[in-house]
């Protein structure tokens, strides 16, 4: 048995450095395009999340300012003892009940795509590379109704609204 030396070892080193396997390469070039692949669905993927949180926001800021003008009409209403303040406070809650609703839908599409996108293996196969289509979520968790009427949106329009109601029709 030959012995090896440090000098035939760094030879025999440089050598198949100089002569790489053919699979070798292959492999290296595929773990580059999936290590591009996973960097740009990383990016895909905080810009999804960065709209959800604008749309959390804005419904967040139409809740407050729903408040802010039926709170304006009311201290009118206590001003002048007009009723119509009152029933004229129903506008803006039914109009921003409408938007607040319409911004949640548009969040829960968003998840959707999030979801959709984490679950594909590569692009191409459903979704392009960065692509931001959000139509094609319509069952009914996405519909409209149904965030109108669900749990963090419907109790406070609609008690607004039934409160308004009544205590117009009370105050007349």
């Amino acid at each position: 048995m030959k012995k090896i030396n440090d000098k035939s070892l760094e030879v025999w080193l440089t050598s198949c450095s100089d002569h790489e396997h053919p699979l070798d390469t292959l492999y290296k070039q595929v773990n580059k395009i999936e290590e591009n692949e996973y960097e740009s669905k990383i990016e895909h993927l905080k810009m999804i999340q960065g709209i959800i949180t604008r749309m959390n926001t804005n419904s967040f800021q139409i809740k407050g300012w729903t408040i802010t003008l039926v709170s304006a009409l009311l201290a009118l209403y206590a001003n002048s003892r007009k009723v119509t303040y009152i029933f004229i406070a129903l506008i803006p809650v039914l109009i921003f009940w409408f938007l607040d609703s319409y911004y949640l839908q548009q969040e829960r599409k968003f998840r959707e795509l999030y979801k959709e996108i984490v679950n594909t293996a590569h692009y191409g196969t459903d979704i392009k590379e960065f692509e931001m289509l959000i139509d094609k979520y319509k069952d009914c968790k996405c519909c409209l109704v149904k965030t109108m009427t669900s749990i963090t949106i419907l109790p406070l329009y609609l008690l607004l609204s039934l409160g308004l109601i009544i205590g117009g029709f009370i105050l007349k």
